[in-house]
């Protein structure tokens, strides 16, 4: 993660739980929550998460608890799970009836063809890619030569240097470290002299 997300994604942390803390304690300081000890924030979470739930929303008129108690569980098919996941992109079908995608070129049906539309595809395994159309499998595209068998993650950042300040506080405690060590190794050799002497 970036510098810059990871600065972002902290500040929206910090924001939220100072928001939430708020709702629950009015006048508390930003410095105050910093401060507060976890169980207390814990509390804190819990209490508020507990009223949410058992607030009435305006949109379904009724509080998330009693929605959810009232709810039978709905299964899935594996094939249904596994299709909510796919990964997405927008591909025209050339004249050919051929669709290119991440360094493969995939075969539908020509009649498809100048056809625009989404394909998903499961990014570890590009053997097939499925053209959609309203929420459905339109065609399944196959390719006769599979060049590319996954697609390619993002290329991870490249490793931050760490600031001098950092880099020299490492290096005082690896001194203070060698230090202790080599005073330990005197005092070994000294009482191993002084047995010896005597």
């Amino acid at each position: 993660m970036g510098r810059a997300v990871q600065h972002l994604v902290e500040q929206l942390a910090q924001l939220r739980i100072h928001r939430l803390a708020l709702r629950l304690r009015p006048g508390l300081t930003l410095d105050g929550y910093r401060s507060s000890r976890l169980e207390e924030l814990n509390r804190y979470l819990v209490a508020w998460v507990d009223r949410y739930h058992h607030t009435i929303h305006s949109a379904t008129e009724q509080a998330p608890v009693a929605r959810y108690a009232c709810r039978r569980p709905r299964l899935v098919t594996q094939d249904l799970l596994d299709r909510a996941f796919l990964q997405w992109d927008v591909r025209q079908v050339t004249k050919l009836g051929e669709i290119k995608f991440s360094g493969n070129v995939y075969r539908v049906d020509p009649t498809l063809a100048r056809e625009k539309g989404v394909i998903r595809y499961d990014p570890y395994d590009l053997s097939r890619v499925f053209l959609w159309e309203k929420g459905q499998i339109l065609a399944t595209a196959t390719t006769r030569e599979l060049i590319h068998p996954r697609r390619p993650g993002k290329p991870l950042p490249a490793r931050a240097q760490g600031s001098q300040a950092a880099r020299r506080y490492l290096e005082s405690l690896v001194e203070a470290h060698e230090e202790r060590l080599a005073r330990e190794l005197n005092l070994i050799e000294y009482r191993q002299s002084n047995t010896k002497e005597e």
